[in-house]
């Protein structure tokens, strides 16, 4: 059904606009200025989004950022609705504007461009560098299916690989790597913020915890079967395929590696 709200573009001064108090999204200085810097070497490339009276249903960061350097009598293109949103369409349009409506990165084809530009412009390059650890060595087990033996980066064959394990057991600091999660929780630790959404925060840092499944699974192969279990629960292993199926690991991959066929075929 067509939407009865039509956008339409104006010019308005910043000084004339109104901030969203329960708006979810915020910005640190450094990515304040990233704003300014490209706004400096761009102009405005991305239209605010406003309503009749000039709240703000989108640009929140850009609005603060402009407002520090270019103060309130500035003025900016916005893209303005027909009538007021409800509190529930604004929420549903700020997660389409920022989440993953927007798209996905590839990141095997993001890791070939230069880390050091991406840092700079305000690319996550730790992440990126962890990823491409874990791609790395997932690709090279995937590889193993069938025997194939190749060694590319990437393979489209996503089915569970034949694991040869080593015969020496690696220590536990050598699977996983809580730098980028130790950093997070140090600067929560420092914020000012209610101790509550200071717990939160921490448990959500976990989040970029990095696992070495490589060495998790030489680990595995030379554990007890206590810790094999517990391990197998957490999905760091999958063992048994049907269990894995009833406890929820495997459906994704199931219909991930069916796509895969039906686009590429079994090559």
């Amino acid at each position: 059904m067509p939407s009865d709200i039509i956008w339409k573009n104006v010019r308005v001064k910043l000084g004339d606009l109104k901030p969203w108090s329960e708006n979810p999204r915020f910005s640190t200085k450094e990515e304040a200025q990233r704003i300014l810097d490209s706004f400096d070497e761009f102009n405005q490339v991305m239209l605010f989004a406003v309503s009749p009276e000039l709240d703000v249903y989108d640009g929140h960061q850009r609005l603060s950022a402009l407002l520090t350097v270019h103060g309130p009598d500035f003025k900016i293109e916005a893209r303005q609705s027909s009538r007021l949103l409800t509190e529930q369409e604004r929420r549903k349009l700020t997660i389409y504007l920022n989440g993953s409506a927007q798209g996905s990165w590839d990141f095997k084809k993001l890791s070939e461009w230069n880390k050091l530009d991406l840092g700079e412009w305000g690319f996550d390059t730790q992440f990126l560098s962890d990823f491409g650890k874990d791609f790395e060595g997932f690709s090279s087990l995937i590889g193993t299916v069938g025997g194939s033996g190749h060694n590319e980066n990437y393979s489209r064959k996503i089915e569970a690989p034949i694991y040869q394990p080593s015969e020496i057991k690696p220590k536990l600091s050598e699977l996983y790597d809580l730098s980028v999660t130790n950093k997070l929780i140090k600067e929560i630790n420092k914020s000012s913020l209610p101790e509550e959404e200071k717990e939160f925060l921490r448990v959500a840092a976990y989040r970029h915890t990095t696992i070495n499944f490589g060495k998790v699974a030489d680990y595995y192969s030379l554990s007890g079967k206590e810790a094999q279990l517990l391990m197998e629960q957490s999905a760091l292993v999958i063992i048994d395929f049907d269990k894995a199926i009833a406890l929820g690991f495997v459906e994704l991959t199931r219909e991930i590696a069916d796509i895969v066929r039906e686009e590429y075929g079994d090559e």
